[in-house]
């Protein structure tokens, strides 16, 4: 399992900084987390991929830094005749089609193909697989209806988990439980967890505990704000865009 980083930003980040957006390759197979607005430039410029390369794109929540790409993935995929299979919360699909109206693509949300998850909590559940692969849901705490996704390579039992956009939740703890990689959004630094929280985010702190609780490997911040993330302690990885883990080569006898 392999994973790339085409954006480690939010909606307020540094301007240099793309949104957040996770490509999660297992075998031959590509589901990318989250799209917001530039992700399918930056899909391209870090990849080479195009649509055609994608078996699903995963969103985590409606807002529109995880969101507002999807237009330009369903222009590409008119323009190549490959269709564009997105997994959303119910809610999120209808917004989908909303958005595609109010940017005048009405004819293109042909080129999605929308499936829904409905009925979500705290308990994890399959909400999408494919050959070699399996995407589970569960249930955040943001500001609006969020997910965290788990995407288990089945062969091989390694598995990383995106917790969208939450407040520390102990259903991500259940979620990621003995996984190889936690990307955890960080909104805030230590100190600032009551101004993070209250806008249902999480501070680097919040995220090295939630690792340590679910006994993960390795903890990835991301969706950092203006600061940079400054980390207490813990096995952490700080992505830089573009940049690509590969989980089998982390846990790999060094030379």
């Amino acid at each position: 399992m392999k994973i790339t980083f085409l954006g480690i930003g939010g909606w307020v980040s540094s301007p240099w900084l793309s949104m957040t957006s996770i490509l999660v390759t297992v075998g031959k197979r590509r589901i990318l987390l989250d799209a917001g607005e530039g992700i399918y430039r930056q899909y391209r410029k870090c990849t080479g991929l195009d649509v055609g390369d994608l078996d699903a794109i995963v969103l985590s929540h409606g807002h529109g830094d995880h969101t507002l790409g999807i237009p330009s993935f369903a222009l590409m995929g008119s323009m190549q005749r490959r269709r564009v299979r997105v997994v959303a919360m119910d809610y999120v699909v209808r917004d989908l089609r909303k958005l595609m109206r109010s940017v005048h693509l009405e004819k293109y949300i042909r080129w999605l193909q929308l499936i829904g998850v409905n009925n979500l909590n705290e308990e994890a559940r399959i909400i999408y697989e494919g050959p070699g692969f399996q995407v589970w849901g569960a249930a955040a705490s943001h500001s609006i209806p969020s997910m965290a996704v788990k995407v288990v390579e089945t062969a091989s039992g390694q598995c990383m988990v995106y917790s969208g956009d939450t407040v520390p939740t102990d259903s991500i703890v259940r979620l990621a439980a003995n996984c190889d990689v936690l990307i955890h959004e960080t909104g805030g630094n230590p100190g600032m967890e009551a101004e993070a929280h209250g806008v249902g985010h999480s501070t680097t702190r919040d995220a090295l505990s939630i690792a340590e609780k679910a006994g993960v490997k390795y903890l990835v911040p991301i969706h950092y704000y203006i600061r940079n993330p400054v980390l207490e302690g813990g096995r952490v990885i700080i992505p830089l865009e573009c940049s690509t883990i590969d989980i089998g080569e982390l846990f790999s006898p060094q030379p």
